[in-house]
């Protein structure tokens, strides 16, 4: 027999979501308090006094009084039940129609298929049309297969890379950037709250290049203050003093090598110039870059956050200045080996398009991941006119604060 819980305590929440093989961050208790426009409502399903399935959904004020509800990556339980998932879809509509809500969404957190990027079968059949049908016999339209990050809330397509997967080491490219960063001084350190300013600022850097609008200093402060040792954050730094002075060392002693070698070596010779050239260049750039930066330089950072079995990279900075220097590939990698020395049997890199062809597809290729397709999105309506409203408006609205925001 079930029973719908309206009042599920936090602490039964994510005892049950840590644990299951669903998890996801964004159905954490304290996902519910990190934007404080948003009120959470923690949920759940107990069959027999056991508790089968949760949902933490978050409510936000719309028109007249009217809410939109949202569940992230959920509701957390097995999709394939077919009774069970009836039951909650029933129970929600009826909850939600009593608390104002104008329409809700489902973020689903079923993973519908999971390939390595670059290959298209999936690593278990697609067995998804009972739940899909399930959805629509409970009156929720899903709103497609879709293929664009920004066709959904959260991406449907999402690179993650698996604990098992690099037992054996890194890719050989990863292997080759790592080797590239200690040459080039590259120090990764392990940071707290303090050192949130310095992230801004890489994170900035993205923001401009990208041309898009992230998070503020106060959102990532709010992150530690919830989730306390769970966060992994890290930076990328590059001490410029003791890298111009080593580039000097190691060019002055070309130089001495060059001119004591014999004139019956000229390949020797044609090797040291070719060296004192690089190196050259490398101490010219180094210098260049001490005039803005003084004795360090900002290079990367990646803010992380453990739950469960899943690690979640959440943001990720660069500073395009210093592109020559790989600095965001090993701070990726330190953010990793702390997440799978921690259990963490994967780490999402975040989303990416379902063509897998664009710049950020092709980075996060470089870990070799798998790639995890979502069932999308599906959505409930109670009062259409305002759904219609907020659909047409939302568009508009995204593209008014993105335009805002740059002149900030």
């Amino acid at each position: 027999m079930y029973k719908f819980i309206t009042d599920l305590s936090p602490e039964k929440l994510d005892a049950f979501v840590e644990g299951h093989p669903a998890c996801h961050l964004l159905q954490s208790a304290a996902w519910g308090k990190v934007k404080e426009n948003w009120q959470p409502y923690y949920t759940g399903v107990e069959k027999d006094g056991e508790l089968v399935a949760t949902a933490l959904i978050l409510s936000r004020p719309l028109i007249f009084g009217s809410h939109f509800w949202y569940i992230p990556r959920g509701p957390v339980m097995d999709y394939h039940d077919t009774e069970l998932l009836k039951f909650y879809l029933k129970e929600l509509v009826e909850y939600s129609k009593k608390h104002s809500c104008a329409f809700l969404r489902i973020d689903s957190g079923y993973e519908r298929s999971v390939h390595y990027m670059g290959e298209s079968e999936s690593l278990f059949p697609i067995n998804d049309q009972t739940i899909l049908e399930t959805f629509k016999e409970a009156k929720f339209t899903h709103k497609g297969f879709t293929m664009e990050m920004h066709d959904t809330i959260q991406p449907r397509f999402v690179a993650s890379v698996y604990e098992e997967d690099i037992k054996k080491g890194y890719p050989k490219r990863i292997r080759r950037f790592l080797k590239e960063s200690n040459k080039n001084y590259v120090e990764i350190t392990k940071e707290g709250p303090e050192a949130l300013p310095d992230f801004m600022f890489v994170l900035s850097c993205t923001e401009e290049e990208k041309d898009i609008k992230l998070r503020n200093q106060e959102y990532f402060e709010r992150l530690f203050e919830l989730y306390g040792d769970k966060v992994q954050f890290y930076m990328a730094r590059l001490p410029l003093k003791k890298a111009v002075e080593a580039e000097s060392e190691k060019l002055k002693k070309l130089e001495e090598n060059l001119a004591n070698l014999p004139d019956s070596a000229p390949r020797r010779k044609i090797q040291l110039e070719e060296q004192m050239s690089s190196v050259r260049r490398f101490l010219e750039f180094f210098k260049e870059c001490q005039k803005e930066d003084d004795d360090e330089a900002l290079l990367a950072g990646c803010f992380a956050i453990n739950y469960g079995n899943n690690s979640e990279i959440l943001y990720a900075g660069m500073n395009r200045t210093y592109s020559k220097i790989t600095a965001q590939v090993p701070v990726f990698v330190e953010t990793m080996n702390e997440a799978f020395s921690k259990g963490a049997e994967k780490v999402s890199m975040g989303g990416i398009p379902g063509t897998e062809d664009d710049g950020l597809s092709r980075f996060k290729g470089f870990f070799s991941p798998r790639v995890i397709e979502y069932l999308g999105e599906f959505d409930y309506v109670h009062r259409p006119l305002i759904y219609t409203a907020v659909e047409k408006m939302l568009p508009v609205y995204s593209k008014i604060r993105k335009k805002l925001s740059r002149h900030k």
